[in-house]
């Protein structure tokens, strides 16, 4: 019974070890994907202004859509207003 409490405890003990070391390896990766892409951004502004530029352009485009949308529905209730009145008149 004793050798079996004894296994057991090595069994937890390695289990815990190995569950360490992967959170550590995973620390260590996230930490240098960060440092990697702080280095990135900080040393090259053009790709800071790029990015600031790009979500300009991304919100100029959604107005621009949000134009046409209105455009369409405004050229679609003439259309059946027209094709109302055809009837009507016809």
């Amino acid at each position: 019974m004793l050798e079996f409490e004894e296994e057991t405890l090595r069994m937890l003990i390695s289990g815990t070890v190995a569950l360490l070391v992967v959170l550590l390896i995973l620390r260590i990766k996230y930490q240098i994907k960060k440092m990697i892409k702080n280095e990135i951004y900080n040393n090259f502004p053009s790709i800071k202004h790029a990015i600031e530029d790009f979500a300009i352009r991304i919100d100029f485009l959604k107005t621009k859509v949000d134009d046409l949308e209105r455009r369409i529905v405004e050229l679609r209730k003439r259309k059946t207003e027209v094709a109302g009145g055809k009837e009507e008149g016809g």
